[in-house]
């Protein structure tokens, strides 16, 4: 939609304009009768607080890997259908249950 929230409509025959995000419209149903309406506003919430989210909620871990274990990694992940956080969170619980053996 854009910054231009003007935008003719026809209706019935008689042009109206929508003025923009909470700003009434008339619409007209008869001669001489109207009705007041208000556009809702489309929200979104902005990439600075979903980063103040994700900072305060998660650890970034990057490692480096051969191709070849990328390889198998991204193999396993699409064959379980699993994510790679996940595949590593079943990695540790598979070798901290056979320290514990």
């Amino acid at each position: 939609m854009g910054r231009n929230w003007r935008r003719a409509i026809q209706t019935k025959g008689k042009e109206m304009r929508d003025m923009g995000p909470g700003k009434p419209a008339p619409i007209s149903l008869k001669e001489g009768s109207t009705i007041e309406t208000t556009a809702k506003r489309k929200t979104r919430t902005s990439s600075e607080v979903k980063s103040r989210y994700n900072k305060k909620a998660y650890r970034q871990f990057a490692a480096r890997v051969k191709p070849d274990l990328s390889q198998r990694i991204e193999d396993y992940t699409i064959k379980e259908g699993i994510s790679k956080p996940e595949f590593l969170q079943r990695a540790i619980d598979c070798l901290a249950a056979d320290v514990k053996k």
